[in-house]
């Protein structure tokens, strides 16, 4: 009966099979929707390769971070450099200022691997103080590393004479010194004091060693330039100011005797002229010779060109004229400065003009004769 119903209804069970099964399919086909548009939010989530611009800032903050650290870490380092002391400190210490300075050389040398320089300065060591065994030490440490063995043996021969029970220990170190300087025998005896646990000083004396370097360096003072040279300023001076014949300065018996050719004492007898006499066309002077001081003998009639002025740009004298009062006394003695031994015009020219021209007397001759004295050999007398 049933059958027969679902007969008579078969296209009913039909349709309804139908919206069942289109139903359960638009369920699934919605989970694969949910499961679908979750899905790239959860890949976003956790690829990085969706999100690159967050992984390089993370990347760049983290080694910004590492460049700081390193700075701070070098400044710490640079700051917990100890200082070395002080010149003045290692003096004190080693209580002598040679002895300091040749420890700081060494010292020095040695750290640069500069063994010459070290060798000389521990052989002024010794010299200083020949009774420290460190000095002899640091003398054979650095001629060995030199390669300079004749300084070598000198090292630990003298160490050996300062503390003879130093042989056993330095055994290996004066055998090969011994080889290198051809006593192959002898270095054999020493080799023969060589053992496992003695006769082999080389730790000892890299010990000894860069003690000797900690305990000697100090600090260097730094060299103080000198300031460049400033030249002081002075006030611009006017050449004919200050010249020998544009200037009073050249107004000097000193300047007169170096530039005169011939000194004279003359009498003046009398005076001449060729026609008006003007402040810069003055007479002929006639003088008589009665001694020469300077130069050779010259006729004893002596023509001079009277000059008004001491021919240093001086100008005429307002209202100046001519008169016989301005010529001297007939007779009269004068110490006469011949600039130049050969007559200009049938005239000698005096030193300055006027000024070449000193009355005599006690004083002027005394002048004169002084600055003589003074150039004896030089005023062809």
């Amino acid at each position: 009966m049933i059958i027969n119903r679902l007969g008579k209804n078969h296209s009913f069970l039909a349709s309804l099979i139908a919206f069942s099964l289109l139903s359960s399919a638009g369920a699934f086909t919605g989970v694969l929707a949910a499961a679908s548009t979750a899905a790239p939010d959860a890949a976003e989530a956790t690829d990085p390769a969706e999100s690159p611009k967050e992984v390089p800032k993370e990347a760049e903050k983290a080694g910004g971070e590492e460049e700081g650290a390193e700075s701070t870490e070098a400044a710490e380092a640079s700051e917990d450099t100890p200082k070395l002391p002080s010149k003045q400190e290692r003096c004190e210490q080693w209580g002598d200022a040679n002895v300091a300075v040749r420890a700081g050389g060494a010292a020095e040398a040695l750290k640069e691997g500069n063994y010459d320089a070290a060798i000389n300065n521990f052989r002024a060591l010794v010299g200083l103080d020949p009774k420290n065994p460190e000095f002899h030490i640091g003398l054979y440490h650095s001629a060995a590393k030199a390669g300079n063995w004749g300084q070598a043996y000198l090292g630990l021969e003298e160490l050996f004479e300062l503390k003879s029970d130093y042989k056993k220990q330095f055994a290996k170190q004066f055998a090969e010194v011994l080889r290198e300087n051809g006593d192959d025998a002898e270095a054999k005896e020493y080799d023969k004091m060589v053992t496992k646990t003695s006769g082999d000083a080389t730790a000892y004396i890299d010990k000894m060693m860069a003690d000797f370097i900690e305990k000697s360096l100090f600090e260097k003072e730094k060299a103080k330039l000198k300031e460049a040279y400033k030249p002081p300023e002075r006030d611009t001076v006017s050449e004919d100011a200050v010249h020998i014949h544009k200037s009073k300065y050249g107004l000097t018996y000193e300047n007169m005797f170096a530039r005169s050719e011939s000194i004279v004492i003359a009498e003046y007898k009398k005076f001449e002229s060729d026609g008006t006499i003007s402040f810069f066309h003055p007479p002929k002077a006639i003088y008589r010779i009665q001694d020469y001081l300077k130069g050779p003998p010259l006729n004893p009639y002596l023509p001079v060109r009277y000059e008004f002025c001491n021919k240093i740009g001086e100008e005429k004298p307002d209202g100046w004229k001519f008169d016989k009062t301005l010529m001297p006394k007939p007779g009269s003695k004068w110490i006469i400065f011949i600039y130049n031994g050969v007559p200009i015009d049938g005239m000698f020219e005096t030193y300055h003009g006027a000024f070449g021209r000193q009355e005599f007397s006690e004083e002027n001759y005394d002048k004169i004769m002084r600055i003589i004295e003074l150039h004896k050999g030089q005023t062809g007398r």
